[in-house]
Order: C-alpha cells, then sequence, then structure tokens
C-alpha cells in the first residue's frame, strides 16, 4: 500500500509541470492560477502520502500517550517519523511487563490494518503467539482460529505472502511441519530457503544482509531435515499419494522452475494415472502384501488398469533418464530421486509382478 501511496504522490507532481504549460493565460492571472496548482498539487501530494505518517494512524488516545512517552524517553521524534517507527516504539514497549499489552494493541493495529498490513509488525505477534502456545501444552495444535499456533500461523502466511517476509515463510512451514501438514511445510520452507533476501525491521543495511544470509542458512538446513522427514513418512506410508505427489516439486532448492517443463510434466502424468488407480480402488499395493483385488474386476477394467501401471512406469522412465542425462546434475533432488524409485516399486513394479 505504501508503494502505491508513492507512486500516487509521483503522479501528482509530474502533472503539475504539465498543467503549467499549456496554461494559455497571461500576466497576474496566469501567476495566480499557477500558485494555485502548485498548492494543489502539494495538498495533494499529503493527502497521498499521509497514510503511512505515524500521526494518521487511528490509534486510541491511551495508546499514543503511551507511545510518544516511550519515544521522548529515547530520543525519538514519533509525530513526524513512519509507521516503522511506530513499529520500533511498540517493539520496545512489549520489552517491559507494564507496557506490553499496550505494545501488542499496537502491534494488532499495525498487522490487523488493511490499509498498513506492516510485515513486521505481523511477524512480531506470529512469534509472541508461537511463544504462547508453546507455553501451552493442551493447545488444539492449530484447530481453531483462537488457538495461539494458529494465531501465529495466520500472522506468519499474512506477512510471507504479503510482505515477503523470509522469517515469515520460514515460521509458517515450521509450524505446519509441527501439525503435520508436509506438503505446505515443504512449501513454505522451500520459499524461505530460495528467496534470497528478507524484510527485516532494521535499518541497518549490513544487519540486514547478515541477517537474511543467516535465514537462508537456517531455512536450508531445515529444508534438509524436512526432506528426510518425509522420505521416512513415505516409506512408513504415513504420507498419502497426493501429499508425496504434491512434495515432489518444492523437493529441489536447485531448481526454482520445478513446477514446469518436462520433468514436471512427467510426473504429473505418472500421478494423475496413479490417482485415478486409486480413486477405482483397483489395488491396495502395500510393501509386504502383494495382494490385488484384480479377480473382482471384469476383462476391460483389468486392461485398463494393466495399461495405467504400463503408461506411468513408461513416464517415470522418462523422467529418470531425462534427469540423468541433465547437463546440471541438480535437475533431480535426492528427495525426488527417492519419492520416483519408491513409487515405482511399490506402486508400479510391485502390482504388475503380482498380477
Amino acid at each position: 500500500s505504501i508503494q502505491k501511496v508513492q507512486k500516487k504522490r509521483c503522479l501528482a507532481f509530474t502533472k503539475m509541470p504539465i498543467q503549467i504549460v499549456v496554461c494559455p493565460l497571461r500576466g497576474a492571472v496566469r501567476q495566480l492560477l499557477l500558485v494555485a496548482i502548485a498548492i494543489m498539487a502539494l495538498l495533494t501530494s499529503h493527502q497521498a502520502v499521509g497514510a503511512e505518517r505515524v500521526e494518521d494512524i487511528n490509534l486510541p488516545q491511551e495508546l499514543w500517550t503511551v507511545a510518544y512517552e516511550y519515544a521522548k524517553a529515547k530520543g525519538m521524534d514519533l509525530a513526524k517519523t513512519s509507521v516503522d517507527q511506530l513499529y520500533r516504539v511498540a517493539k520496545g514497549l512489549s520489552n517491559h511487563d507494564g507496557t506490553r499489552d499496550k505494545a501488542l494493541q499496537i502491534l494488532h493495529i499495525l498487522a490487523d490494518d488493511g490499509s498498513l498490513s506492516h510485515a513486521p509488525s505481523q511477524v512480531a505477534l506470529g512469534m509472541f503467539y508461537y511463544k504462547q502456545a508453546r507455553h501451552q501444552p493442551n493447545s488444539k495444535d492449530g484447530e481453531t482460529n483462537n488457538d495461539p499456533r494458529q494465531r501465529a500461523l495466520n500472522y506468519f502466511l499474512a506477512a510471507g505472502e504479503g510482505g515477503g517476509s523470509t522469517a515469515a515463510m520460514y515460521n509458517a512451514g515450521r509450524i505446519y511441519a509441527e501439525l503435520g501438514q508436509f506438503v505446505p511445510a515443504m512449501a513454505y520452507v522451500y520459499a524461505a530457503a530460495t528467496a534470497g533476501h528478507d524484510d527485516t525491521d532494521s535499518s541497518d543495511e549490513d544487519h540486514n544482509q547478515q541477517h537474511g544470509h543467516y535465514l537462508e542458512e537456517t531455512a536450508v538446513e531445515a529444508f534438509e531435515i524436512l526432506s528426510h522427514k518425509v522420505a521416512i513418512l513415505v516409506q512408513s506410508e504415513e504420507i498419502t499419494l497426493r501429499e508425496y505427489a504434491d512434495v515432489f516439486f518444492y523437493a529441489n532448492l536447485h531448481n526454482e522452475e520445478e513446477s514446469e517443463g518436462a520433468v514436471a510434466s512427467l510426473w504429473k502424468e505418472a500421478m494423475l494415472l496413479a490417482d485415478r488407480i486409486d480413486k477405482a480402488n483397483a489395488t491396495l499395493v502395500k510393501p509386504g502384501n502383494l495382494k490385488t483385488s484384480t479377480t473382482s474386476l471384469s476383462p476391460q477394467q483389468a486392461a485398463q488398469f494393466q495399461a495405467d501401471l504400463v503408461q506411468q512406469l513408461d513416464s517415470l522412465v522418462q523422467l529418470w533418464a531425462l534427469a540423468s542425462n541433465a547437463e546440471d546434475p541438480s535437475s533431480i533432488s535426492m528427495l525426488q530421486g527417492f519419492l520416483l524409485l519408491h513409487h515405482v516399486l511399490y506402486r508400479v513394479l510391485l502390482p504388475l509382478v503380482s498380477w
């Protein structure tokens, strides 16, 4: 919203000289008109950028008093600074027991106001509710919006998707993993690990770069841990076909276009066939259990079943060959290779062999 405001401000000033050039009037009338146009342009500019100034934020007087007193004590000129300065005041207030509630109220206004949607405030609230959830062992694990973990997740999602915060995307992925939702967990940790930047609340550029680099490294480590966890779940069949089919697209940090291209197309083709077999309940093959329901199939159904398995195998063999022959060895990750080979073995070859 601030970028839109700044754009409006620029437009307000760029229009002014055009109006001056085309003005046909002369003498005093022209001078008066020029002054009027300039005043109108400045007023328009002030109105356009007003939303980002602290004095225009809709805070109750009680909160303003607390914020101003803290800012004065810290030598901060709150009345002439931006939303970010008020956010820093709120962060400072949150460090003291006596003003923590007031700080949370300010952060909520900055984060929840649709015209502001202040990402750093959303991240701060996400961290607050996440810590609160960790101290509540009876938490419902995100089942309701009143649960602190779900509130934390909502704020991280808002800051990550709306504000581009790497920290928010990483923390959203972490919460999803704790909730056992590994597809969005992989998606958000992947996004954090490949973002390459972070919107922090520091005005120190060197600090921002160091912080962003640290976050990226942390997200990469978390990605590797998640990949290992997903592989274990796939092996023990604690994750569904649709889940690991979707995880495949977020399982490679070195290929940011994994959801497109020949590899993705072949994987999608194979997974659609596998999903069709599951929906038809044509086979329930599991490791150590090679029983099939083929005896109850009509000749036409059995033929379709076999054809789908063979076509899956063909698509996955093509995918493997494509990845193996690629100039870039990172065209397929270890997790993707595991998902592919596990699927071929347990969902394609075993049914065909047991046929």
